[in-house]
């Protein structure tokens, strides 16, 4: 780790108390989303609709969220000053580059969660969704980085969420690898 590049985690017990509440809290929020089942429902009302955004939204930040603890894109890969990174969790081991498929879902939440742009996509179609297959990649990079952590810089409480992530199916082997809907209600929401 680089020393006091994030001065307020300098020992390995700080690390581990950082990992135990942010990094499981991210893994495991992820980890929920994937488990439970976002319908698409016809009769919803304005409430439940905003609910099920909410749910598909959640899900894109919080794989934005470790991708960049894993890949940080700000400061050239540097990230920001009280940015914590993966990085920081190991002693000169370094990571696998990141895929494309990781790339896409941060290029995607970049632009459609995080900033209002152009790059949005407009109406109702299947592209909507959000792929299930780019945690087969995360899924890898979670169990390197659990094998490559030093010491007891990662809690176990994080080693345990990272191993029940584990246990997530193989999406690119599902009929029905994706998370979301595919447009805005077809009614007027008013």
């Amino acid at each position: 780790m680089e020393k006091n590049r994030v001065p307020e985690l300098n020992e390995a017990s700080d690390l581990s108390r950082y990992s135990c509440e942010h990094l499981t809290y991210e893994i495991k929020m992820l980890m929920a989303l994937v488990n439970s089942p976002i319908p698409e429902r016809d009769d919803e009302s304005v409430s439940q609709w905003a609910h099920r955004m909410a749910g598909i939204e959640s899900f894109g930040l919080h794989l934005r969220n470790l991708i960049e603890f894993f890949y940080p894109s700000a400061n050239g890969g540097k990230g920001r000053n009280n940015d914590v990174m993966a990085t920081d969790f190991l002693s000169s081991q370094k990571l696998p580059l990141i895929t494309e498929k990781l790339k896409e879902a941060r290029e995607r939440a970049n632009k459609e969660l995080v900033h209002l742009t152009t790059a949005r996509q407009f109406g109702i179609r299947a592209t909507k969704t959000w792929r299930l297959d780019s945690l087969d990649d995360l899924k890898k990079i979670l169990s390197e980085f659990a094998e490559k952590t030093d010491g007891n810089r990662l809690s176990k409480e994080t080693k345990d969420i990272i191993n029940q992530f584990m246990k997530l199916p193989v999406f690119s082997e599902l009929d029905k690898g994706r998370i979301g809907c595919t447009g805005p209600s077809q009614r007027n929401v008013e």
